[in-house]
């Protein structure tokens, strides 16, 4: 049993767990937030071997009883609700959730939807619009692809001549080759950022060809058919650089053309918006100023923690990352006392 396993379990059987839903709801909890972050919902095996399995946040029956759960105790709302609470004079639900996804995945589609529809739950999903309209691999998923794939049992980047050629005989090997040249792209510049990802294709000599019947994303058709539902869409840039790297042209292209788009695309407002990466050093006063100036109320990033609505930064809200190894308790402990389990 793990720590988290363990500590939510205490928590449970004390009877702290309830007590703290009872006392919420009494207490109104008006102004907390909780926010959850997912990215994709699949079983292991889906993806046919293109889509990195760390970015699997539930499988479909641990996400169908996550969200059973909530509906019967929290209050799911969105952003643009959040946005008109205040105009129609009304407060912040005890208890409210806002269930987001990040990038796009076909996910929200195939095992997302169906599961939020069965229990007449809101979400909102966060898009990085150029994926979107080129059905490509996500950039990290085509560093997974291309070191799983690989036929070579080194890797050396020309571009990165002070790095040690990079072992890639066991799969604990290209793992861990895998982690330490996405968390250097998470940070690079996005031109070297560019022409590493090239160069990485190259080097290992692996090809992308997509099966020519799937796409690791929606499709704009089906984006706009989810809104028209009722999902919610926020912008996540167009090509999800890291934010701080790049010009205040560059900028302000990346969050305007995917506000934009997604404006277009689905006839609605666009309020909110989520840092790609997320942690610190990936945004910014300067990247939270464009961010304003383009007209977004609220933006997430990968902090950890519920939000007091009444002191928060609106444009750096914090969320609670839901992971597979997540049982229904740890997923309850997890919103309740945030601050004793976390990852």
């Amino acid at each position: 049993m793990s720590k988290r396993e363990a500590a939510a379990g205490l928590l449970h059987w004390s009877g702290a767990g309830s007590l703290s839903l009872v006392w919420q709801r009494i207490l109104g909890r008006r102004e907390k937030l909780a926010i959850l972050a997912y990215h994709r919902v699949a079983e292991p095996e889906d993806g046919f071997g293109f889509l990195d399995e760390e970015l699997i946040s539930a499988t479909p029956a641990q996400f169908d009883e996550q969200i059973s759960y909530l509906t019967q105790h929290y209050h799911l709302t969105t952003f643009s609700q959040l946005q008109k609470a205040p105009q129609e004079k009304q407060k912040l639900s005890p208890l409210s959730v806002i269930i987001t996804f990040d990038d796009g995945y076909r996910d929200v589609w195939d095992a997302v939807w169906p599961i939020l529809r069965k229990h007449k739950a809101q979400a909102v999903v966060f898009l990085a619009t150029d994926y979107i309209t080129s059905g490509e691999l996500f950039w990290w998923d085509k560093v997974y692809y291309c070191l799983k794939q690989t036929s070579k049992d080194k890797l050396s980047l020309k571009s990165r001549a002070d790095w040690q050629p990079l072992p890639l005989t066991t799969d604990t090997e290209r793992h861990r080759a895998k982690t330490k040249l996405i968390q250097y792209l998470k940070q690079a510049p996005d031109g070297e950022r560019r022409q590493i990802l090239d160069e990485l294709a190259a080097e290992t000599g692996v090809k992308v060809a997509l099966p020519p019947d799937w796409r690791p994303t929606l499709t704009w058709a089906e984006v706009r058919k989810l809104s028209r539902k009722g999902l919610e869409f926020g912008a996540h840039t167009m090509t999800h650089p890291i934010l701080t790297q790049l010009s205040d042209e560059a900028l302000a292209r990346e969050l305007q053309g995917s506000r934009h788009r997604i404006s277009e695309e689905t006839g609605q407002a666009v309020v909110s918006f989520c840092y790609p990466v997320g942690i610190e050093g990936a945004y910014d006063e300067r990247v939270r100023g464009a961010v304003e100036r383009c007209g977004f109320k609220f933006a997430v990033v990968a902090g950890h923690g519920v939000n007091n609505m009444s002191a928060v930064d609106p444009l750096a809200l914090r969320r609670l990352r839901v992971a597979p190894r997540d049982s229904l308790l740890v997923f309850k402990q997890k919103l309740l006392f945030p601050q004793w389990i976390r990852y």
